[in-house]
């Protein structure tokens, strides 16, 4: 089996993105939580560059309908209860209100 190079990069890149996401949103019934953690990762490193350039799980066609959904699990980080698995964590810096900021500025980035 023969593994191009844009093939390697491609494993290499998902798996440092991976390694350095925190674990903010999920919800093991609830596979969109996936995109909702990503963007929430970018959201508390204020990069919208870096959001943009996910062109795997944030930048897609889709990105504002996920936007959208995302909205009511931002409030409930930290909330406990039914929403998340037990092993989320809560951020230092969340701050809910500029997360959803973040996520306004990224849906007029997208669009532009």
């Amino acid at each position: 089996m023969k593994i191009t190079v844009k093939q390697l990069r491609r494993v290499i890149r998902r798996s440092i993105l991976k390694e350095g996401m925190l674990k903010i949103i999920a919800n093991s019934y609830s596979p969109e939580t996936e995109v909702y953690n990503r963007i929430a990762n970018y959201a508390i490193n204020n990069d919208i560059q870096g959001a943009l350039a996910d062109t795997e799980w944030v930048n897609t066609p889709e990105l504002d309908m996920d936007l959208d959904g995302m909205h009511a699990w931002v409030s409930k980080v930290g909330a406990g209860g039914d929403w998340m698995d037990d092993d989320v964590v809560v951020p230092e810096n969340w701050d809910a209100n500029l997360v959803e900021d973040f996520m306004y500025d990224l849906e007029d980035a997208w669009r532009n």
